[in-house]
């Protein structure tokens, strides 16, 4: 009878123990303020700072997330846009719904200011009067190298 008693505690505790570590699907959309799906964006899951679960976004924007049941945060990110962090309850399988992106105020000034360092070495101090006529042609196919070509150019006067 003790034996029957302490398998039956055993059971219970085991039942009891696998439904509290249920875990439940997050799901959700990323998409820009112009509702086009965020390709490849990073989405975690986060309990006091700790990443609970995170995965990347597929090609419509779509992600699924298995975790516990409790509180966490939700953090997306992706280059070109601000990050999105919000305050999420899981209890049960939960649509998250589409969450937007809004686009991040980049500047390549850096970019720029550097590229006009290396024109000065590479157009005007190379040694050969040919080179800008040379590289030129590789330029006019784009107008965004030739405006920047042209700006080396002047550089070089």
């Amino acid at each position: 009878m003790k034996k029957l008693a302490a398998f039956i505690v055993i059971v219970i505790m085991t039942v009891l123990r696998a439904l509290g570590a249920q875990n439940y699907p997050a799901t959700g959309r990323v998409v820009t303020q112009q509702g086009d799906a965020v390709e490849f964006a990073t989405v975690v899951l986060l309990q006091d700072g700790q990443q609970i679960a995170g995965t990347a976004t597929d090609t419509e924007g779509r992600f699924a997330l298995k975790v516990p049941a409790g509180d966490y945060t939700l953090s997306i990110r992706f280059i070109g846009f601000e990050p999105l962090e919000r305050e999420v309850r899981i209890e049960s399988p939960t649509d998250l719904g589409d969450l937007t992106l809004s686009a991040a105020a980049t500047q390549i000034d850096d970019v720029v200011v550097s590229l006009l360092k290396k024109c000065r070495s590479l157009f005007c101090c190379s040694g050969r009067e040919d080179s800008p006529k040379r590289i030129q042609k590789y330029f006019d196919a784009d107008k965004k190298l030739k405006k920047i070509f042209y700006r080396c150019m002047k550089v070089c006067a």
